[in-house]
């Protein structure tokens, strides 16, 4: 969302790396720590297994909380675009946030691409249905 508009909603493409995350989640328990961390971008690249990171410039961040209800994990976050130039977001990346970079689990391509302006109030969703 974009102020109180929807500005894109469709299938994410869970990467390699994260992949191996869920599974080392699955396997260590709560001391491997989940994605919290949005990261927003400029690419309309195609996702590949292989991708470990935004594809183009990152333009925004913002921290991803996680709930979870039975087998889905429910991210959320928020925060209003402060920056004085426009860009044009073309790509979102669901991070586990870390001094070295982050391990990127998700991404996410809008089917168009959206401006944030200063000032823009934006809010993400994710969901990622494990087992089904």
């Amino acid at each position: 969302f974009a102020g109180d508009e929807l500005v894109a909603e469709g299938w994410n493409h869970v990467v390699k790396s994260g992949m191996v995350l869920l599974a080392e989640r699955i396997e260590k328990g709560n001391s491997v720590v989940l994605p919290n961390e949005y990261r927003l971008g400029d690419s309309a690249a195609l996702t590949t297994d292989e991708m470990t990171g935004l594809q183009g410039s990152q333009i925004a961040s913002l921290d991803a909380s996680l709930t979870r209800d039975s087998n889905v994990l429910k991210w959320s976050g928020s925060f209003t675009y402060q920056e004085q130039t426009p860009k044009d977001c073309r790509e979102i990346g669901l991070f586990q946030k870390s001094e070295s970079g982050g391990t990127m689990l998700t991404r996410f391509l809008p089917q168009q691409l959206f401006k944030l302006t200063q000032g823009t109030p934006v809010r993400i969703y994710w969901e990622i249905t494990i087992g089904e």
